[in-house]
């Protein structure tokens, strides 16, 4: 199989590192052959023991001075802030309340955790200059006041004491103040193409099709003999690929995966691929980076990046990103919180925009490099132009953008979900598509009523006076156009699951400016019409559930290759994403009882878990990579909106450590991953990473799961890409038996 063929391709060519065409004449297929000259171009790396780095931060005498700064004015603060007990200056209690507590709590964390340049950086140290101007001003009065109470002192003693202060303070001050402001303006100078990304195509009034999507025997559009068919996809057997959401982990182990499909053939045989979160980051430009109107120049092959089996994962070839290569954009890249904060910032002064700034943030992260994160990218497939997408054409005949899912790749399916305003714990599916947007599902929520599909474009639009339910063509007043920013965005909006402060109110000059950048979004169903408000918030498709594998169940998919990229692990804590598909879930999730997890989203029967969890147990006594093959009876679950009375042959691989991998890394690797796992600081570097504080000078302490919103080195996204891409070629077998081949 290719694992096997990638394994005796790297042998041959480290034992031949100067006979590289030799190596590719002896190769029987494309993918041996790029292996094999890879191998053979790194088998030359000199391989060195690693040296571990000086702690991150503390490598210049700057970094020293202003930790010890910090640390100084903390000292300072917690001091006033003890004084405050003090009797007789009640009136100092109130003002150290309001400054001294913020700014003792924001000073300690500064000296303690090393700074970089980013966004978070300029925030936190506009907060700490006004606080520490303010904290030092009062620490004056303070421990003025105490002298005087304690030992009567003379009033010169006083003076001299609040000067020496405030001419620290000020200095101090106008510098602070100084640098945020250039920084600030370099911000501002930086964004101004990406606010141009924010504005989408106006409004528009389009005659869309609508889908009630209630009948026993309904067919999705795409399946449908019609104008929206598409017959190559009907051609394709039913196999289907669910990824799950997990931020930049499942981003980078989704890339991995992707690659060794790409090099069994087995990409171009899926039907379709359901996913949430940010396993849709490392997805969606994959897919939609083919535009016949304006071809990106990166091929497959240059976005997934070469496969190095573990002997050749040496840290040169994993730190060698090229450019183009999605690693690379992980890697390299802005980091998310940088991003979200910058747009956030900037679309305060904004009026135009219709994507949010989490969602534009993904797109910066994920879909900029490729040319896709404007608003104004339509999403479409190869060869279906509908009559409205033709309209909406010939209303823009400049700056719209087509972006076309090729036929060779699986249709997309990009999972959020519907909140309920009026009860937080409360979701409903939401499925974004290039063709159609919403559920084959039909739910009353609180505040809300929510059902059937409407095409994309039109999604965000109102129709006047009709009778409903509509079924057919509908003329609607659209808000603005929906892009894939706008769905990749509002599929990932992971922030808005547990927020409950999220602006729904109408009386704003603009309803598109939520909270804290979260999605809002107009919605119409062709069943209940227009809720009121019709902005209604939209939250992570992994609030309700986290694989994507019930979109797929609602289409009838039979073989379903399950990816979930796992942030810890599996085996310590119940697995929420995995336990409530088989209502065994024995705790609340998001205060949601366990009733309702499992009501929502049990299709398969109890002991299908326990034949999953005994298999993967077994998977990891013998160090080998978690896979499982099994098949399942489908139950009915109507809120879920699946049919019950059939079987589905599913295939699970699942991110974890993988020791025979490990075990076959090159000495300079193993060294660093034995190194950074057993130093003193391993678990300190995992929650700077997860704080969005530094990128640790590529610590894998955390490999190969790292939390959800931790922070993408280079090292570790290549890492976790490399195991993937080493998991799911040992499951080449099953796999290709799901596909058809």
């Amino acid at each position: 199989n290719t694992l096997t063929s990638v394994a005796t391709a790297a042998t041959a060519a480290t034992a031949a590192t100067t006979t590289a065409p030799a190596i590719t004449a002896a190769t029987t297929s494309p993918e041996t052959i790029t292996i094999a000259t890879a191998a053979a171009k790194t088998a030359t790396n000199t391989q060195t023991h690693y040296a571990p780095p000086p702690l991150t931060g503390l490598r210049t005498w700057p970094a020293i001075a202003q930790s010890l700064l910090f640390a100084a004015f903390a000292l300072t603060s917690v001091t006033a802030f003890i004084l405050q007990f003090i009797p007789r200056i009640v009136w100092q209690k109130v003002l150290i309340l309001f400054f001294l507590v913020p700014l003792a709590v924001c000073v300690t964390a500064l000296a303690i955790f090393p700074l970089t340049l980013g966004i978070y950086t300029l925030l936190m140290r506009i907060i700490v200059s006004f606080f520490l101007f303010e904290t030092i001003v009062f620490s004056t009065f303070v421990v003025s006041g105490v002298r005087q109470t304690w030992h009567k002192s003379a009033t010169w003693v006083k003076v001299i004491l609040s000067i020496t202060f405030l001419f620290l303070a000020i200095p101090t001050y106008l510098l602070f103040v100084g640098f945020n402001i250039v920084f600030a303006l370099w911000v501002r100078w930086r964004l101004m193409d990406v606010i141009d990304d924010m504005r989408a195509i106006p409004g528009r009034s389009l005659t869309v099709q609508a889908w009630t999507a209630t009948a026993e025997d309904f067919v999705h559009p795409e399946l449908s003999d019609g104008e929206f068919g598409i017959p190559s996809l009907k051609a394709k057997p039913n196999f289907g690929i669910a990824v799950s959401g997990g931020g930049v982990r499942a981003a980078a182990f989704q890339l991995g995966i992707l690659r060794g499909l790409h090099l069994m053939g087995v990409v171009e045989k899926a039907r379709y691929i359901s996913t949430v979160s940010g396993g849709g980051w490392a997805t969606a430009p994959f897919l939609f980076k083919y535009n016949p109107e304006e071809p990106s120049g990166i091929s497959d092959e240059d976005f997934l990046g070469e496969y190095f089996p573990p002997a050749n994962c040496t840290l040169r070839n994993l730190l060698d990103l090229k450019p183009g290569s999605f690693a690379h954009t992980l890697g390299y890249g802005p980091t998310f919180l940088d991003t979200y904060l910058a747009v956030l910032l900037e679309q305060l002064g904004e009026r135009a925009v219709t994507s949010a700034a989490w969602e534009q943030a993904v797109a910066q992260l994920s879909l900029r490099p490729y040319g896709l994160s404007s608003s104004k990218c339509v999403m479409a497939v190869e060869g279906v132009t509908t009559p409205a997408l033709q309209q909406l054409i010939d209303q823009n005949p400049t700056g719209l953008k087509i972006i076309r899912v090729p036929n060779d790749k699986p249709y997309p399916i990009m999972n959020a979900a519907l909140r309920d305003d009026d009860d937080d714990s409360r979701f409903a599916p939401f499925e974004f598509t290039p063709l159609y947007s919403g559920a084959a599902v039909q739910q009353e929520m609180k505040s809300v009523k929510f059902g059937g599909l409407v095409e994309t474009i039109g999604i965000t639009g109102e129709p006047g006076n009709v009778t409903l339910p509509i079924d057919g063509p509908v003329t609607l007043g659209t808000e603005f156009v929906v892009s894939l920013t706008n769905a990749i965005g509002i599929s990932s909006s992971a922030l808005a699951v547990p927020m409950r402060m999220i602006w729904n109110s109408m009386e704003d000059e603009n309803p598109r400016m939520p909270w804290f950048g979260m999605p809002f979004f107009p919605y119409w169903s062709p069943i209940y019409g227009s809720p009121d408000p019709r902005y209604r918030a939209f939250a992570d498709g992994g609030g309700l559930e986290n694989l994507g594998v019930l979109p797929l169940l609602r289409r009838k998919v039979e073989n379903i290759l399950v990816i979930y990229g796992a942030g810890e692990d599996i085996f310590a804590t119940e697995q929420i994403d995995i336990v409530r598909l088989f209502g065994k879930s024995t705790k609340k999730y998001m205060d949601v009882s366990q009733s309702h997890v499992n009501g929502l989203t049990t299709v398969f029967e109890s002991d299908g878990l326990t034949r999953l969890m005994t298999g993967l147990k077994e998977k990891a006594k013998q160090n080998l990579p978690l896979v499982h093959t099994d098949t399942y009876n489908v139950l009915e679950n109507k809120r879920a909106g699946v049919r019950g009375g059939w079987s589905v042959n599913v295939v699970w691989i699942i991110n974890g450590r993988v020791d025979s991998w490990e075990e076959l890394l090159p000495s300079d690797t193993k060294s660093k991953l034995k190194y950074d796992r057993s130093s003193i600081d391993a678990n300190f570097q995992a929650f700077l990473n997860q704080l969005q504080l530094t990128r640790s000078d590529n610590k894998l302490s955390a490999f190969p799961t790292p939390p959800t919103g931790t922070l993408a080195s280079p090292l570790m996204m290549s890492m976790i890409s490399q195991l993937a891409t080493y998991d799911v070629l040992f499951a080449e077998t099953d796999i290709k038996k799901l596909a058809g081949l």
